[in-house]
């Protein structure tokens, strides 16, 4: 891909694998003005990540962090969207090129795209959640974290409320996610 991508200020979007309407709606909210001023870092992972580098590419860029080797497409139905990302944007992994789908891979992705990142927005999680864990990894690094709220009878929401109740920013309007980025960088 397009290594200068690199160089651009950048914040991870992750979220449940079971993307909601919710969260649907909170990515067309949020993604399009978010993508204008900073390069979208996910997971290329079903549900958030995947519809995240979709509305990323819309106006902006996007670096997928994939949990295999460059040379393996997981999950297999995004082995389009990979190589579009990986000729128009970035495609990125801590892998070797051969490397196959190991469930122990997936922490080492979501350290790089916590790494990668300024800050890192979680849009919709379940209380035990691989997001969270993204999450944790930029608050080791003193990185932003900003959460979507959601209704709390909502289970893809307890992941995300119990971040803001901690202390993760509520992830309202783009403008306040990009002043609260730009402010502390």
């Amino acid at each position: 891909g397009d290594l200068a991508i690199f160089q651009k200020p950048a914040m991870a979007v992750v979220g449940s694998r079971k993307m909601s309407v919710y969260g649907k709606a909170a990515i067309d909210q949020l993604i399009p003005e978010l993508s204008e001023a900073v390069v979208i870092v996910s997971g290329l992972a079903k549900g958030v990540d995947a519809y995240t580098h979709q509305a990323a590419m819309s106006g902006g860029e996007t670096i997928a962090v994939i949990g295999t080797g460059l040379l393996t497409s997981y999950p297999s139905e995004h082995h389009k969207l990979q190589a579009r990302i990986a000729h128009d944007h970035l495609l990125v992994s801590p892998l070797p090129n051969h490397a196959k789908i190991q469930r122990w891979h997936f922490p080492y992705r979501n350290l790089t795209i916590a790494g990668l990142s300024q800050a890192t927005m979680v849009i919709e999680a379940a209380e035990k959640s691989g997001s969270l864990i993204t999450a944790n990894y930029a608050l080791q690094e003193n990185r932003l974290v900003f959460a979507v709220p959601g209704p709390i009878s909502n289970p893809l929401s307890a992941g995300t409320n119990q971040l803001i109740y901690y202390g993760a920013a509520p992830a309202l309007q783009a403008s306040e996610i990009l002043r609260d980025l730009f402010f502390n960088v």
